[in-house]
């Protein structure tokens, strides 16, 4: 299964793969590779990561047409709109990323997440978890148990609670979504 985050630099998207990656290798047993591309700048740049997970051995690193994306920047999503597979899932946040027109054969979820994120006291820097916690209940391969594992393994003690706290809002999110 092949995964595309992608934003700017300062939404947390290489951590929240790296997370993602961890849980699948480390705490459910598949291969799993993730590799990261951003520009120069500290903030604002764009940011991709690709994160691959297999039953077997991952051989060639590239992803060309991954079967999820998440985007959270209009630009980057512009920028690899046509590489998402046909029948691919697409995770956008509502505000952020602006889209005209999407093929029919693409599953596609749309959540505020920067708005809730900003919205919510003591959150606003927590946007990728809440996406990471969308996408977690989107695509079902790896578990929660094993995504909040990574995530203590991660991320330092004195922020765990709120990684939690917004990781959770996503899944519920996304379980809202699903039924309907």
């Amino acid at each position: 299964m092949e995964f595309r985050f992608t934003g700017t630099g300062g939404q947390g998207i290489i951590l929240a793969a790296s997370i993602f990656a961890r849980a699948a290798s480390v705490y459910e047993g598949f291969f799993a590779l993730q590799t990261k591309h951003y520009t120069a700048d500290m903030r604002g740049g764009e940011v991709t990561s690709d994160v691959i997970i297999s039953m077997n051995r991952i051989i060639y690193p590239a992803i060309e047409s991954p079967a999820y994306m998440i985007a959270l920047a209009g630009s980057s999503f512009y920028k690899y709109k046509d590489s998402l597979r046909k029948n691919g899932v697409l995770i956008t946040d509502k505000d952020l990323v602006r889209i005209d027109l999407i093929n029919e054969d693409i599953r596609h979820f749309v959540c505020p997440f920067n708005k809730i994120a900003t919205s919510e006291p003591g959150c606003s820097s927590f946007m990728n978890m809440i996406m990471l916690g969308f996408t977690l209940e989107i695509c079902g391969i790896i578990t929660e148990g094993s995504l909040k594992h990574s995530i203590k393994d991660l991320i330092p003690k004195k922020f765990i609670e709120i990684n939690m706290k917004t990781l959770d809002m996503g899944i519920q999110l996304a379980s809202e979504k699903k039924d309907t």
